[in-house]
């Protein structure tokens, strides 16, 4: 809770061009939380970043929606000039997954722990393995 926390409040730092604080509080941060969630990435207020987001990296534009739960040591970032994640509402993110490059995550969506995400995850699917192969997601396991 307190990662998003200081995210938002350099992101508020940011957007009324107080750049110098807000980009301090994404460097406190990093220094308290042991994450790297920079204030310039687009990140619904809901979503829950497990475990203070302990080991968390999420690239500057990526962009995650409402309902999103990352559980710790996630990478979430670009691959060269390949463009950067979009994750889906109501996602789950399990340990250790890392989601690269243009890769869209669709709605309802879970990555398993130690995932590694080069390609596009349909809604209602669950994408596991290295690298990672999605399945189609029972709908009657999904938590609202």
């Amino acid at each position: 809770m307190r990662e998003t926390r200081c995210f938002f409040h350099g992101f508020r730092l940011l957007s009324k061009k107080y750049k110098i604080f807000g980009g301090g509080i994404s460097r406190l941060n990093r220094l308290i939380n042991s994450c790297d969630i920079p204030a310039t990435a687009d990140i619904h207020e809901s979503v829950i970043f497990d475990h203070n987001g302990l080991g968390v990296i999420v690239h500057n534009r990526a962009r995650i929606m409402a309902n999103t739960k990352i559980e710790s040591h996630v990478v979430i970032g670009g691959r060269s000039q390949l463009g950067v994640p979009i994750i889906g509402k109501n996602v789950f993110i399990g340990c250790h997954a890392v989601i690269l490059g243009n890769v869209t995550i669709g709605d309802n969506a879970r990555i398993g722990a130690g995932a590694i995400v080069l390609s596009d995850v349909p809604a209602n699917h669950t994408a596991v393995g290295c690298p990672a192969k999605c399945f189609e997601s029972d709908p009657s396991h999904i938590v609202k």
